[in-house]
């Protein structure tokens, strides 16, 4: 069965409109993914690594995916976490921390605290094929040799800022 996204506009208004995952959005039209931080209350922060058969092959990320039909941001970080690392995440205890728009996308940035057992992690086969706590400065090395996908650089800056500090979040008020 194929996955059904709901349609946005570029100013984050749902439609009615409805579309199939796989195949171009038109013009104008945004689909909403979420990326998930967790944070152990050290500050150290999970990492994923991806599957070798995936876009960005074997480098590190965040937990993450596009919301499906019906579902709303909050909805959507407790399940892709669930889906792509077996944890289960309570939406009240997470925070949007940060959103911004790219290429087709509009990404809603959650973080969470919560200190889980690397040993705990099921992967998403296909996915994930490994994962690991990192320091800041140990994002930053990953960033700076190419191992971490670029484009969440921003984690940094919300850190350097204090939006996120030593694992304790604040954040943009949930909308």
């Amino acid at each position: 069965m194929p996955e059904i996204w709901d349609v946005y506009t570029k100013n984050r208004e749902i439609t009615s409109r409805k579309h199939v995952r796989g195949s171009p959005l038109p013009e104008g039209d945004f689909h909403l993914v979420v990326e998930i931080w967790i944070f152990r209350t050290s500050g150290q922060i999970l990492v994923m690594k991806r599957n070798p058969d995936n876009p960005w092959p074997n480098m590190w990320e965040c937990t993450g995916g596009s919301a499906v039909e019906g579902e709303d941001t909050a909805a959507a970080a407790v399940r892709e976490v669930e889906e792509e690392i077996g944890v289960h995440l309570v939406a009240s205890e997470g925070r949007i921390v940060h959103q911004y728009t790219f290429e087709d996308s509009h990404y809603d940035v959650w973080c969470f605290r919560k200190d889980i057992p690397l040993e705990d992690l099921v992967f998403q086969e296909g996915e994930v094929v490994d994962a690991k706590y990192v320091t800041p400065n140990e994002l930053r090395v990953l960033l700076e040799r190419g191992e971490m996908i670029p484009k969440l650089s921003y984690i940094l800056s919300l850190i350097e800022t204090g939006t996120v500090v030593a694992g304790n979040i604040s954040a943009v008020p949930l909308k």
